[in-house]
């Protein structure tokens, strides 16, 4: 048995050298596609708001017990 053929007996590079194309089928965006997207977008930007107020909070009272002592 040769080493670099696979089960169904074509070799490495056969495999390898096959064009792949991208699927055919395209789907159109639906308007509640669209506003799910928009929805996780907009989820998206309001943790990121809230991660950013966190870090700016937790500064602040590290400065305040800083300048206690």
């Amino acid at each position: 048995m040769d080493v670099d053929q696979s089960a169904d007996g074509e070799g490495k590079d056969a495999k390898e050298t096959k064009d792949t194309h991208p699927p055919v089928k395209k789907y159109k965006m639906t308007e509640a596609m669209k506003g799910l997207i928009w929805n996780l977008v907009c989820l998206s930007n309001e943790c990121c708001r809230i991660e950013n107020e966190k870090k700016y909070v937790r500064g602040q009272s590290a400065d305040r017990i800083v300048s206690l002592t």
